[in-house]
């Protein structure tokens, strides 16, 4: 699997506040100010939380914008992360949780 961010630039966004400014509930995550490098190391850094239990696996909303949604989803796909469900807005797709559960179950790497 190509690896398209080190675990350093993610370790980055932390202190920053980004992360914690995008992710400031735990169901909805807002990527919509960020630049869509930012806006894919934060993902990252979700996917990461999930996949070492830091953070607890429930459905996320992901507002993105219509253009930087496009790039978060085939992101997503490259990286054969959680199945995407999209919705009726054009800016927002979905992670939900037994699509989230089932990519643990079927990934053998830790996003770290």
């Amino acid at each position: 699997m190509s690896n398209l961010f080190d675990s350093s630039s993610v370790k980055l966004l932390i202190p920053q506040g980004l992360y914690r400014t995008a992710w400031n509930q735990t169901d909805r995550i807002e990527l919509y100010d960020c630049p869509a490098l930012v806006g894919r190391s934060i993902l990252r850094a979700v996917l990461n939380d999930l996949s070492t239990g830091t953070r607890p696996v429930t459905g996320i909303k992901l507002v993105a914008g219509q253009t930087k949604k496009k790039y978060l989803q085939s992101y997503l796909q490259e990286t054969k992360g959680p199945q995407v469900t999209t919705g009726p807005s054009p800016s927002h797709f979905y992670l939900n949780k037994t699509d989230i559960e089932e990519w643990l179950a079927r990934s053998e790497v830790h996003w770290t």
